[in-house]
């Protein structure tokens, strides 16, 4: 799994192209903008195994709580 700086800059695009990220990089077109980036740490205080899809029910919810500009929503 990458770590969050390495994914951030995928995001960020940085990394190759080929990874599935928003390449923001690619984007801009020379236009000024502010970019926020919220964290989320996912506390397993009961050991269990976290499936991707478990994971991305909480990526979904926060997509719809935020709304963001740039991304998209969850393919479930």
């Amino acid at each position: 799994m990458n770590s969050l700086k390495t994914r951030i800059t995928q995001h960020l695009g940085a990394g190759n192209d080929r990874t599935y990220a928003l390449h923001l990089s690619k984007w801009d077109n020379d236009i000024m903008y502010t970019l926020n980036i919220q964290v989320y740490k996912i506390k397993n205080t009961l050991n269990f195994s976290m499936e991707r899809t478990f994971i991305e029910l909480i990526e979904q919810a926060i997509w719809e709580k935020h709304n963001p500009v740039f991304g998209k929503k969850s393919g479930l």
